[in-house]
């Protein structure tokens, strides 16, 4: 399908609607906004000369912005403005992309979310700021990249010891996969693995025997392998709404501690 000329008029031809209908157009989406202590861990703002198209109006902070309420620790973060009180607010609610207004924005479209970061009691880290569908992160240190945006992505961690299902909460989205890092409890082992799942294919490299030998699982995620008799490994059974469940199978005695990265 064909697109739509917005507008063709001459500099000299007095012509406002097509000026104005080319000025809406342009400035759909639009977001020019930065945060506060974007290099650092401290607690983001609004920086001062900061502005934002919402819903076709568009808004502006002369001095700087502080977000109201207070962000959960342990938890992706997300920053949005309310159009009405032209302030900015935490929540922990993720956004929905709107194609028709350019933007991210709550289940309702009305207030427009601009980024987040990553709180872990008094550190605010990976922040980052939104660009049409993508985000740019600024990471602690000052290197900005390329990142996802439409969720974030969580990061968690917890142990293991037994069998049968540990199920994991408080991602905030569903996974479409998770990568796992592993270590032996008792750190002199040093046994461990790097795994990947997506809930139908699991795999993991797996450094086990205190050591001495490492190998490839083609259907295990997550594991450690004291001795041929001391070992648990794991696989993802379900990715749910807000997490996913490991299916844990053991003999004998192993203690698995584990990091994870979720996707969306």
């Amino acid at each position: 399908m064909a697109g739509t000329l917005i507008s063709d008029y001459a500099v000299d031809t007095p012509n406002w609607t097509e000026l104005l209908s080319s000025m809406e157009k342009q400035r759909k989406g639009k977001m020019a906004l930065s945060l506060t202590n974007y290099n650092n861990s401290n607690l983001p703002a609004i920086e001062a000369g900061s502005y934002l198209e919402i819903a076709g109006a568009l808004y502006g902070f002369v001095v700087e912005e502080a977000i109201s309420g207070a962000a959960i620790t342990g938890n992706i973060n997300y920053i949005m403005i309310d159009p009405i009180t032209i302030t900015a607010e935490w929540t922990l609610v993720a956004p929905i992309w709107s194609p028709s207004k350019n933007g991210w924005y709550d289940a309702g479209e009305a207030k427009r979310y601009i980024g987040g970061c990553y709180r872990n009691g008094a550190n605010y880290s990976d922040k980052w700021v939104y660009h049409e569908a993508r985000s740019i992160k600024g990471l602690t240190g000052g290197l900005a990249d390329l990142v996802l945006g439409r969720s974030g992505v969580h990061i968690g961690s917890n142990t293991r010891s037994t069998d049968g299902d540990q199920v994991i909460i408080g991602v905030g989205f569903k996974p479409s996969i998770v990568i796992f890092h592993a270590a032996d409890d008792v750190a002199s082992n040093q046994n461990w693995s790097v795994g990947f799942d997506d809930g139908n294919v699991a795999k993991c490299v797996q450094n086990r025997y205190n050591n001495t030998e490492t190998v490839r699982l083609e259907f295990n995620s997550i594991g450690i392998t004291r001795t041929s008799v001391n070992w648990i490994l794991g696989l993802i059974t379900t990715l749910g709404a807000d997490g996913f469940t490991v299916l844990w199978s053991t003999q004998g005695t192993s203690i698995v501690n584990f990091t994870y990265l979720c996707i969306p």
